[in-house]
């Protein structure tokens, strides 16, 4: 993003809102951003077709978990931002190999479930999202 550091959040904030108000089909100014999005009717097919849209424009992670606990626009865009800002965005990609590589050898699937409960939220969506898009390859 080479905005302004104070206009990045604005803009993210922006592109969501559009992302959002297309989603719902609603007009851009029924949608409040200082309102949480389960509020605004929001469900988790929904959020699901936001959080592939983001990924897929953006290129960074949005958690169906963060997506489901109703953030506002504003609480959304602000934690997204850093993601864009990484100066290697390709991280999250290296890091669900790494993480596939380390759970690919444990046959015992109590000792898999103690792993993935260990990880991060986001490294967990990681994963699961790099090993859906090999099941579709």
């Amino acid at each position: 993003m080479a905005a302004e550091p104070d206009r990045r959040t604005a803009l993210l904030q922006d592109y969501l809102h559009a992302q959002v108000a297309w989603i719902l089909v609603l007009d851009d100014d029924e949608v409040d951003p200082q309102q949480p999005l389960n509020t605004l009717g929001l469900d988790s097919i929904m959020a699901l077709e936001l959080k592939n849209m983001v990924e897929t424009d953006l290129a960074i992670v949005l958690s169906m978990s963060d997506l489901m606990r109703g953030p506002t626009l504003a609480q959304l865009a602000a934690q997204l931002v850093p993601q864009l800002l990484a100066p290697d965005r390709t991280a999250v990609a290296s890091q669900a190999w790494e993480l596939q590589a380390e759970v690919s050898g444990v046959e015992d699937p109590d000792e898999l479930l103690r792993m993935l409960d260990e990880l991060p939220e986001d490294q967990v969506d990681a994963l699961l999202r790099h090993y859906n898009e090999e099941k579709k390859e």
